[in-house]
């Protein structure tokens, strides 16, 4: 782990959610048979289907590792109390040596540094998908940006509004205007500087894999607005449908209309992503899929039919506290089965 894993308080405990890249320097095959995480007791043991579970889709090599290969594991776990440090062993096979090998990679720091926010968006019955707590295109996207390696969606998470019957939009699903959440609008989350501003890149027909231009670091977050808070810190940047509301170096009030919702960039849907980009510039949150915009999740981090009222916070019923949204939410559904729809 080159990056200190943040500790998120989500239902009553503390999330842990990261990554550790395992590099295989040898020349002969290296097969990962167990990891266990400590701090400094036994916190976490993956192994069997559980391992399995725990490496990304998009690494070709996972337990198995051919020489001079890496792969990577990402850990999502709860604990009641937040550990100083993460010690993690790990056993091994070499080759054809039956012998296996056992080695510690020495303790991490844990830190405890949340960002609170208010409402990112108008409205009630906003399903979330796609957050914490999983391994999914946002926690297992891993991707390389200056020399190293992010994941800057770590923490992200996902909305779209629905209807009483419970569907996304109505009539004709490849209309962007047929979508509940469709031109809804997007707020500022707290008190922040505009640093920086995309507009003009053309939005998409609904569709799971059709895009209306092709993708590249320059269009996959779509129209949206960078804010910097200040203190090297960047709240959520959301991504619009038309031209955003605000312009570059405005200062913006918490709850200010920044734009609407809407469906360009890398989306299959109109739909709206929670993201708190790890690094400012917008090239290296578009390369990690890092700001507000259209996509789906597993939302586990949320609990079902969960319903907040009175100025209460939605982390207290499930999500993560890293973003810490507070005001007034009403119907915060969660599903877990609509991994697949959204491509962000």
């Amino acid at each position: 782990m080159r990056t200190a894993p943040v500790a998120a308080r989500s239902g009553g405990q503390f999330l842990l959610q990261y990554e550790m890249e395992i590099t295989n320097a040898s020349s002969k095959t290296m097969t990962i048979q167990r990891i266990e995480a400590l701090g400094p007791e036994s916190l976490l043991l993956l192994e069997g289907e559980a391992l399995t579970r725990a490496f990304p889709e998009g690494f070709p090599a996972k337990a198995v590792v051919p020489g001079v290969q890496s792969t990577a594991v990402v850990f999502a776990f709860s604990v009641d109390r937040v550990p100083a440090s993460l010690t993690h062993r790990i056993r091994f096979q070499m080759g054809d040596n039956p012998e296996p090998l056992t080695v510690e990679q020495p303790g991490t720091p844990v830190r405890l540094n949340t960002l609170r926010i208010h409402p990112p968006l108008s409205g009630a019955n906003w399903l979330a998908l796609n957050g914490p707590r999983g391994n999914h295109h946002h926690t297992g996207g891993l991707m390389p940006y200056q020399g190293r390696v992010h994941v800057p969606q770590r923490f992200a998470i996902d909305f779209v509004q629905l209807e009483p019957s419970g569907g996304t939009h109505h009539g004709e699903a490849k209309v962007n205007r047929n979508h509940h959440c469709y031109g809804v609008q997007a707020l500022s989350v707290a008190e922040a500087t505009v640093l920086e501003v995309r507009d003009g890149i053309p939005e998409n027909v609904p569709d799971p894999e059709k895009r209306a231009v092709s993708m590249t670091l320059a269009t996959v977050s779509g129209n949206h607005i960078v804010l910097d808070l200040g203190h090297g810190r960047f709240p959520p940047t959301p991504t619009f449908s038309r031209a955003p509301s605000a312009h570059k170096g405005d200062r913006v009030r918490v709850g200010e209309q920044l734009g609407l919702v809407g469906n360009s960039g890398n989306s299959a849907e109109p739909t709206f992503t929670l993201r708190s980009p790890t690094v400012p510039k917008s090239s290296a949150a578009m390369a990690c899929h890092t700001s507000w915009s259209p996509s789906f999740t597993t939302a586990s981090a949320c609990a079902t039919n969960c319903r907040a009222t009175g100025g209460s916070s939605i982390s207290d019923y499930g999500l993560p506290r890293y973003l810490h949204i507070i005001g007034t939410i009403t119907s915060c559904h969660t599903n877990s089965s609509s991994n697949a729809r959204m491509g962000r």
